[in-house]
């Protein structure tokens, strides 16, 4: 048996916003403040918080050819202990590394990759998101 949980997100114009959280192998964590961007088809994390949690950002996973608006990048791929993010935690989380611009005034975006896993429904209407939850008996 299942539940719908549901999520506000803040809305600025044509844009959703949420919080989630990334945690270090230490036991440090930061809240992050990103877009819902589902033309990403990976959540990105900036590379600042990346370097500042202690990863090695010389060996990425892989690398990734992404579209920006100043051409196609190399974007690489690492691995963050944990990710949480509207009712949801997902350990060994992957992310695509990237510096965002000021001017975004967001730590990150979050992707396909996480809103695909949790089912997330984005109701434009309801300014929400919500998602299935399961009960564990």
């Amino acid at each position: 048996m299942s539940r719908v949980s549901i999520y506000a997100v803040e809305r600025r114009d044509y844009l959703f916003y949420v919080r989630g959280a990334v945690g270090a192998e230490d036991g440090r964590n930061k809240v992050v403040r990103l877009l819902v961007d589902t033309g990403a088809r990976r959540t990105v994390l900036p590379l600042r918080l990346l370097k500042e949690f202690g990863l090695d950002l010389t060996i990425p996973m892989k690398t990734f050819r992404v579209a920006a608006a100043g051409g196609v990048l190399q974007v690489p791929l690492f691995t963050v202990p944990w990710f949480s993010c509207i009712g949801h935690r997902w350990e060994k989380f992957e992310v695509l590394a990237l510096a965002l611009p000021q001017s975004a005034e967001v730590d990150g975006l979050l992707g396909m990759n996480f809103l695909t896993q949790v089912k997330a429904v984005v109701d434009i209407e309801a300014t929400e998101i919500r998602v299935q939850q399961s009960n564990k008996s």
